[in-house]
């Protein structure tokens, strides 16, 4: 009880003033010796946690024996393929099969000369003003791994903006008024120099820059003879690379097209990969329906030319004027021995929640497009991707419907696992073409791509969240193989996981309930990771991001938060925005000391807006833009305040009844850049508020509410070209100079021209 009682008084003592934690440790120093609480000079108990939490594990009730490990397998020849599919379909469809689809050559001719070509654009900024820039940095996309590029709307190489226009249809290639060999901004270069021109049916159009080659990633529709097919052939993935040596006459490279719709992409060593997904669709599975005669007992009509995707490939080999002189066209159908599976056994298909996915990983290398693309079909859902410079791993979210062992052969992280929710991780290395290398399953499901991380030893880390029957969150570190090393298992019961970043050897965890735990987890130990610190704020971040490299055993995180606050219903909503700077001390002088003395100090803070405010990074990370050296951050946002409004309404007795509400009212949209500094602060150095033009400019809406939605669907991208920064959206593009004062021209986008 006095445990209790002490743990209850140093709560209140730090949850009253939080953000000097250090100060409170010193006041009380008797309590935190009764108590022996758990922070970061308390006797560690994670190894006995560890075995009881995993005897825990092993005390599942009605568990169920499955007949499976869990790994992809190969097919031997067509006829194989063939026969594994149609015994897996026969367990599983109703229904008739009746065609498949031909590829449209002049679809293709379209993609190649004429839809996707690009046409001159007469537009150009009025006279600007010449400055000496102080450096010739450039903004990139903000990515996970360094030197593992992501895909956006927006790229540049310092020379030329790239983006892609929605609402238009159209990538912009404009020339950039940073001019590198004389470190100079000049506004009178800012000027559109090509246009791109996407068809309509065209969608999820994604960048890539690499040298002086563009790749055009999507997704696209095409027609069918008939849709009743096993497979979904409804969309392709195409991608198109232009050289961009002379922006003012583009010329086409290679085009790459194969079956299914466009998931993810990844680029590094000069080699481009790509995801694409698809679904089997049993209802479309045999022939002939009768209501007389049972599914299991007809046989379903198919060929392996129905299952294999076809890839199209389109390769520049002259310059002629002559399209069809001009390229190498071959279309052909993925190799049987390039396809792999995973699909349950006879004796455990009851036991299986199946809704198969395919997944096609397409590799094509820059340095050489006359190469045929290197292509991994799997029989096997992808629903969270990661890439080190090594690796691909691919997992899937895996649901059973039962508790159920761990099957002979499996790599497995328990020894028993629950229904629902688990995960299966495929690992494939790079270096040696895609190939196949291991798979392991872990109980629950990562949050996002942030939530697992490769090491310089090849070990692989990820961190899990249980969404059910409680809320809590688990870390796994797994060898080269993915076997396992250690776990941490239920870090925090009844919060739910939020944020992380891996920098280096720790591993900085958010979670949240009502107050929001920061965790910081030592893994420079795999066989032995610890909880180093854990501090309690009253919100919750949603992204993290490194101030700098860690140095003299001090790291500095960048937090983008949502503050909290309790609404009149009693239930915890999200508040205003905040960036945070905070410090983490390790205290130590070298290597070999002790974890007794970590401390973590909020150094400043800044709240913008109030409820319903949001910028794209808290969700996607690419569009935070940190100029590291500059210590520089720039956001697009749209800041809102909360106002009453009344919400009346009448029931069948006509009686009328009023009640106030609250309402997100927009009082701030578009771009916003921040000088951060460990001593100084966070202080604003430039606004930029077109929330008036936003509005004036959505005729859909008569009232003029611009909201998150809106916001949203007007594809903000900003970025910097030291020393002025720009900003573009569907609708507006802007530039600035660094001395906040704005030296730009504005160029509205109509629906029809540029003008």
């Amino acid at each position: 009880m006095f445990v209790k009682i002490s743990y209850y008084i140093v709560s209140t003592i730090l949850n009253h003033n939080k953000i000097k934690m250090k100060k409170h440790l010193l006041l009380i120093p008797a309590i935190m010796l009764t108590c022996s609480l758990v922070f970061a000079a308390s006797e560690d108990t994670q190894i006995e946690d560890a075995i009881n939490q995993q005897d825990s594990d092993q005390v599942i009730e009605n568990i169920k024996d499955l007949n499976e490990n869990f790994k992809f397998q190969k097919f031997n020849t067509c006829g194989d393929m063939e026969k594994t599919v149609e015994d897996f379909v026969k367990l599983f469809s109703n229904r008739w099969y009746r065609g498949g689809m031909e590829y449209s050559t002049n679809e293709l001719w379209s993609l190649v000369d004429g839809a996707a070509s690009p046409t001159q654009a007469d537009v150009s900024m009025s006279a600007g003003e010449k400055v000496k820039s102080s450096s010739t940095d450039y903004s990139t996309t903000n990515v996970q791994v360094q030197w593992v590029d992501e895909p956006e709307i927006l790229k540049t190489d310092g020379k030329y903006l790239y983006y892609y226009n929605d609402s238009k249809k159209k990538i912009y290639i404009i020339n950039s008024p940073l001019d590198t060999k004389l470190s100079e901004i000049d506004l009178n270069k800012a000027e559109i120099l090509k246009t791109i021109k996407i068809p309509e049916w065209f969608y999820g159009v994604q960048l890539f820059l690499s040298g002086n080659k563009l790749a055009i990633i999507w997704s696209r529709y095409v027609n069918l003879k008939n849709y009743n097919t096993i497979l979904d052939k409804s969309t392709r993935t195409t991608v198109i690379i232009y050289d961009t040596t002379d922006v003012s006459k583009l010329d086409l490279l290679k085009l790459y097209d194969i079956n299914w719709n466009y998931y993810d992409a990844r680029f590094t060593n000069n080699e481009l990969y790509i995801v694409s997904k698809s679904y089997l669709n049993f209802y479309y599975a045999y022939p002939l329906y009768r209501s007389d005669v049972k599914a299991q007992d007809m046989e379903p009509d198919f060929s392996a030319s129905d299952l294999l995707p076809k890839q199209i490939e389109v390769t520049k080999k002259s310059d002629t004027w002559k399209v069809k002189d001009r390229f190498n066209i071959t279309a052909s159908n993925v190799d049987c021995n390039d396809i792999m599976y995973l699909f349950p056994t006879k004796e455990t298909v009851e036991k299986y929640n199946v809704s198969p996915t395919l997944a096609i990983v397409s590799k094509i290398d820059m340095s050489d497009l006359t190469k045929k693309p290197a292509t991994k079909v799997l029989f096997g859902d992808v629903s969270q991707m990661y890439m080190s410079n090594d690796n691909l791993y691919l997992v899937n979210n895996f649901y059973i419907w039962y508790n159920f062992n761990c099957p002979a052969g499996a790599m497995c992280m328990m020894p028993a696992f629950r229904s629902w929710e688990n995960s299966l991780i495929h690992k494939f290395n790079l270096k040696q073409d895609l190939t196949y290398q291991n798979s392991a399953i872990i109980p629950w499901l990562p949050l996002t791509q942030y939530s697992m991380e490769e090491d310089s030893q090849w070990n692989f880390q990820i961190l899990s969240k249980t969404w059910w029957t409680n809320l809590n969150t688990h870390l796994f570190i797994l060898s080269p193989d993915l076997s396992l090393k250690w776990k941490l298992n239920n870090i925090k019961d009844k919060e739910e996981f939020k944020a992380s970043r891996y920098i280096w050897d720790k591993l900085y965890l958010v979670t949240y309930q009502s107050i929001d735990p920061l965790f910081v987890i030592d893994t420079s130990d795999k066989s032995n990771p610890k909880i180093l610190w854990e501090l309690e704020i009253p919100w919750y971040s949603k992204y993290l991001h490194p101030y700098a490299d860690e140095e003299n055993w001090v790291q500095y995180l960048i937090w983008l938060w949502y503050d909290t606050k309790t609404n009149q219903w009693g239930w915890t909503q999200n508040a205003w925005l905040k960036i945070d700077l905070y410090k983490i001390d390790y205290n130590k002088t070298t290597s070999t000391e002790t974890w007794n003395n970590i401390s973590i100090e909020q150094k400043f803070s800044t709240v913008l807006g109030t409820g319903g405010s949001w910028s794209e990074a808290l969700e996607n990370p690419r569009m935070f833009v940190w100029d590291k050296k500059n210590k520089l951050l720039l956001m697009p946002m749209i800041l809102q305040k909360i106002a009453q409004e009344k919400s009346c309404y009448t029931d069948y007795l006509g009686k009328t009844t009023c009640n106030d509400i609250d309402r997100s009212v927009p009082t701030f949209a578009w771009i916003k850049w921040f000088t951060i500094d460990v001593d100084s602060g966070i202080k604003e150095v430039l606004s930029k508020d077109y929330l008036d033009i936003l509005k004036s400019n959505d005729s859909s809406n008569p009232y003029q509410y611009f909201s998150e939605r809106e916001f949203r669907n007007m594809n903000f991208r900003v970025g910097y070209l030291w020393d002025a920064i720009y900003s573009l959206n569907n609708l507006i593009w802007d530039f600035f100079l660094k001395d906040n004062t704005s030296k730009s021209n504005i160029i509205y986008f109509d629906s029809d021209i540029e003008k």
